[in-house]
């Protein structure tokens, strides 16, 4: 049996046990450019992709169409980009997704899929591929084969190679603002191992294009404001509680079951400071992600006013 282990920054590892079967692979790649008049679309073939074992390679080259082992091929699974973001107040920075899809083991009409979102800025190549690498930090793993992904073609073989035919994962970087002074940006993984449901997590990245800089909670606080912050957090999370009553019978028993905890996932928002929790971080897997918004003029005395003045 392998163990498939989802590695998400400091998060807690989730352990999945599956069994493989190698399988060939096809895929799209679908560029779309925000705050350009191109869009371009194009096929990837499976030879561009070069994988480390003679079998996989063997089905590169010619055996998409036949299968492997008498197993057949999934068809191409289309994909549709959301429509832009509608951008805040500012200049906007140009972006482009690059959205990657791929199948690959199949058992009869069941195949293991990939979705892997990157978004890119063209003048600035260095963010691009932080950006990159943190959401490739994001996806699974497996105990008897650990690996790190420098690029999207390695997650690509890794996942071919590995992922059992139920498993659906996706690795996608949302970008939620794209301005010359503030870029904010969603890293979201979703993986979908069999069972009830899928398990998902997500990381925002605060990015001030002008000094080049990526904002940490840490960085947007005055000095010595973190108990500050963390008391209008607190009293956020009771005002969320209040909006839940149809799903939460009792307050006080709720809170001592899923007691308050902060973090430090936070996203500069046009309306305030958005914070989202990981499923079950203080609530139960029902509720999602937990997240609300704390208005900037609850963190006059919290926030540095440059981080206060970027995000209105």
């Amino acid at each position: 049996m392998t163990s498939l282990i989802l590695h998400v920054g400091l998060m807690p590892s989730l352990h999945v046990l599956r069994r493989f079967v190698p399988m060939a692979w096809s895929g799209t790649t679908t560029t779309r450019q925000w705050g350009c008049p191109i869009e371009v679309n194009c096929f990837c073939q499976g030879d561009l992709m070069k994988f480390k074992q003679s079998m996989l390679s063997l089905a590169v080259a010619g055996l998409l169409t036949a299968g492997v082992g008498g197993l057949a091929v999934s068809p191409l699974v289309a994909q549709t980009l959301p429509a832009p973001v509608t951008l805040s107040s500012g200049n906007p920075l140009p972006f482009s997704e690059v959205n990657q899809v791929m199948t690959g083991q199949c058992v009869k009409d069941m195949c293991a899929n990939l979705n892997v979102r990157t978004a890119e800025f063209a003048d600035h190549p260095g963010f691009s591929k932080l950006l990159t690498r943190s959401l490739l930090s994001m996806a699974a793993t497996y105990t008897d084969k650990p690996a790190t992904f420098a690029s999207v073609q390695e997650l690509i073989s890794y996942f071919v190679a590995n992922a059992t035919p139920q498993t659906s994962e996706y690795l996608q970087a949302n970008v939620l603002r794209s301005e010359s002074d503030l870029v904010v940006v969603e890293l979201v993984h979703y993986i979908f191992s069999g069972g009830a449901h899928g398990e998902t997590t997500s990381q925002y990245v605060n990015w001030l294009p002008q000094n080049n800089q990526v904002a940490t909670l840490e960085t947007m606080l005055q000095p010595g404001a973190r108990p500050a912050f963390e008391t209008v957090l607190r009293e956020e999370y009771v005002a969320w509680l209040d909006t839940q009553g149809n799903a939460i019978d009792d307050p006080v028993t709720f809170q001592q079951t899923w007691p308050f905890k902060p973090t430090d996932n936070v996203a500069l928002m046009p309306d305030g400071v958005k914070v989202t929790y990981e499923r079950y971080a203080i609530a139960p897997g029902s509720f999602g992600q937990p997240s609300f918004v704390i208005p900037y003029s609850r963190l006059n005395h919290v926030l540095k006013p440059e981080y206060i003045q970027v995000g209105l």
